[in-house]
C-alpha cells in the first residue's frame, strides 16, 4: 500500500518527465528532418506540390520479426498483469498476443519501419491494449483505403462488421472518424489523380449503409432490439451512454504522447508526406474516445501518431535518440 501511495505521488513527476522527453524529442526530430547540407533536398521540398499517393508498405524480412516480437510482448504483458496464471489464462494471453501483433502490423504497413513499429507497440502495451474489435476495425479500414478490387470490398465489410462488437456511441464516433479519414484519402492521397471528387459520395454511402447494418445486427444479436421498431433508436443510443465524462484516472504521459499527431500534421503540410498525414489523422480520430469511456482506444491513437516521428527520424540516422525517448516514455507510462 505504501508503494501504491508513492506511485500516486510520483504521477505529476512522471508526467513532467514525459513532457520534457517529448519536448526534447520534437526539437531533435525537427532538426534531423531539416534538409541536409550539400544536397538538393530543399529543392525537392519546394517543388513538391502534391501528396504522394497512400500505399501499404510491404512487410519483408525483419518486419516479420518485429511482428513476432510484438506478439511475445503482448502475451508477456497479459500474463504479468494477472495475479495468478492458470491454463485458461493462455487463451487471454493468445488474444493479447494477437492484438499486439495486429497493431504492430498496422504500424509496419503504415510507416514501413520495424524499430518504430516495435517502439509504438511497446508504448501501447504499457498503457493498455484496446479491444480487439477496435484494433481490427481500424487496421481493416486502412487496408480498405490502400487496396483495390475484391480485397477492397472485403476489408470494408469486415471493418464495418467490427463495429458491431463496440458500444453504439463509440462505434458512431469511430465511424465519423472513418469518414474523415476516407475523405482525406480520396481528396489528397488517392492514386487515381483523374478521379472526380464527387465519386467519393457512392463509397461514403456504402460505408454508412454497411455500418448501419453492422450496428443494428450487433444490437439484435445482443438482445437489445426486443421492443417495438419505434423504440429502436432509444435502445441503440441510451441516454446514459452519451454522457461525456472525463475519466477519473487517465495515463497522462500517454496522452501527452498524443501531441505527436499535431507534429505529424505539421510535417505532412511541410513535406507533403502521406504517411505523416495518415498517422496524424488516425491519431486524432481515436483521441475523442477518451470521453466515452474508451481510454485504451484513445491511447491507441497516441501510439499510432508517435511512431511516425520515430520512423522518419530513424531513417535519417536518429536511432539512439529514438531509443532513449521510447525508454523514458515507456517508464513514465508504465508507472502512471
Amino acid at each position: 500500500m505504501e508503494l501504491l501511495g508513492d506511485v500516486q505521488r510520483l504521477r505529476p513527476v512522471l508526467a513532467g518527465i514525459a513532457m520534457l522527453t517529448l519536448f526534447l524529442w520534437y526539437i531533435w526530430y525537427f532538426r534531423v528532418m531539416q534538409p541536409r547540407r550539400g544536397t538538393f533536398e530543399w529543392i525537392e521540398r519546394v517543388d513538391r506540390q502534391r501528396f504522394s499517393p497512400a500505399a501499404c508498405c510491404p512487410i519483408r524480412g525483419t518486419a516479420w520479426l518485429a511482428a513476432l516480437t510484438a506478439a511475445v510482448l503482448g502475451a508477456a504483458d497479459c500474463l504479468l498483469r494477472m495475479r495468478a496464471v492458470y491454463a485458461a489464462s493462455l487463451v487471454y494471453a493468445g488474444l493479447a498476443a494477437l492484438g499486439a501483433a495486429l497493431f504492430c502490423v498496422l504500424l509496419l504497413q503504415l510507416y514501413g519501419d520495424a524499430v518504430a513499429a516495435v517502439c509504438g507497440t511497446t508504448l501501447l502495451l504499457a498503457a493498455g491494449m484496446p479491444p480487439l474489435e477496435v484494433l481490427a476495425g481500424l487496421w481493416l479500414f486502412f487496408l480498405f483505403l490502400t487496396q483495390s478490387g475484391w480485397l477492397r470490398i472485403l476489408t470494408l465489410v469486415l471493418s464495418m462488421a467490427c463495429l458491431s462488437g463496440i458500444p453504439a456511441v463509440q462505434a458512431l464516433l469511430l465511424l465519423a472518424g472513418y469518414c474523415v479519414l476516407y475523405l482525406v484519402w480520396h481528396v489528397l492521397l488517392r492514386k487515381e489523380r483523374d478521379r472526380h471528387p464527387m465519386l467519393a459520395v457512392p463509397e461514403l454511402l456504402l460505408i454508412l449503409a454497411l455500418a448501419a447494418v453492422s450496428l443494428v445486427g450487433g444490437a439484435f444479436l445482443s438482445g437489445r432490439l426486443t421492443g417495438p421498431v419505434g423504440t429502436w433508436p432509444a435502445i441503440l443510443l441510451p441516454p446514459e451512454s452519451v454522457a461525456v465524462v472525463w475519466p477519473e484516472r487517465v495515463n497522462l504521459p500517454m496522452l501527452l504522447a498524443g501531441s505527436a499527431a499535431l507534429v505529424d500534421l505539421v510535417q505532412a503540410a511541410r513535406l507533403r508526406d502521406s504517411r505523416c498525414l495518415l498517422g496524424g489523422v488516425m491519431g486524432l480520430i481515436c483521441l475523442p474516445l477518451l470521453l466515452l469511456g474508451a481510454e485504451t482506444a484513445a491511447y491507441m491513437g497516441c501510439a499510432l501518431a508517435i511512431p511516425a516521428t520515430f520512423a522518419a527520424a530513424g531513417q535519417r540516422g536518429a536511432k539512439w535518440p529514438m531509443g532513449a525517448a521510447t525508454f523514458l516514455l515507456f517508464f513514465c507510462i508504465l508507472c502512471s
